[in-house]
C-alpha cells in the first residue's frame, strides 16, 4: 500500500516548500491545488464552485496516482470535510500542517511565487474560515530553517 501525505495550512506558511521535500523523500507524485487551478481555470475567479472543482480533480488524480506509488497533496484544506475526504483515499496517510508567524507569512505572500496568486488579503480571509484540525496531525513550523525541516520530515515519514 502506498502512502498519502497531506500538507495543509494557511497561504504563505510554507506548504509547497514542505511538500517538495516530502515528495522527494518518498519519490512521490506531487499534486498542488495551485497547479490544478491554473490548468482548469486559466483566469481563476476563486469562487467556492471553482475551489470544489479543484479539490475534486485533485482527489481524482490522487486516487489514480495512489495505485502506482506515494502521493503528496499540497493544498490549504481549510475545511475538515476536505481533509476527511483526502484521508479516505488510503489507510496509510499522514497530515502535516505548516505554520509560521503571521508576519513571516505576510512577507512571503508579498513576494512573487510561481503558482500561487494568494496575497495577504487572501491569507486573512482563509484564516477566518480555516477550521482547526481535529484530525491526528503533525505540525511543522517553517521558520525552523531548511535542515531542521528536512530532518523533521524524514522523522515523520520514516
Amino acid at each position: 500500500m502506498f502512502m498519502l501525505v497531506i500538507i495543509c495550512g494557511l497561504p504563505g506558511t510554507g506548504k509547497s516548500f514542505v511538500a517538495e521535500i516530502a515528495a522527494k523523500k518518498l519519490d512521490a507524485a506531487l499534486l498542488r491545488t495551485d497547479a490544478i487551478r491554473k490548468t482548469l481555470f486559466p483566469r481563476p475567479a476563486y469562487t467556492e464552485e471553482e475551489k470544489m472543482k479543484v479539490y475534486q480533480e485533485m482527489f481524482r488524480m490522487a486516487t489514480e496516482k495512489l495505485a502506482e506509488g506515494n502521493v503528496v497533496l499540497d493544498a490549504v484544506f481549510p475545511r475538515e470535510s476536505l481533509r476527511k475526504r483526502a484521508l479516505s483515499l488510503t489507510k496509510d496517510s499522514i497530515i502535516i500542517q505548516t505554520v509560521c508567524s503571521e508576519d513571516i507569512a505576510k512577507k512571503r505572500l508579498s513576494e512573487k511565487r510561481l503558482l500561487s496568486d494568494a496575497d495577504y488579503d487572501v491569507y486573512l480571509k482563509i484564516k477566518n474560515e480555516f477550521e482547526p484540525l481535529q484530525e491526528k496531525h503533525c505540525v511543522i513550523n517553517t521558520e525552523a530553517g531548511k535542515d531542521k525541516i528536512e530532518k523533521e520530515i524524514q522523522r515523520l515519514l520514516a
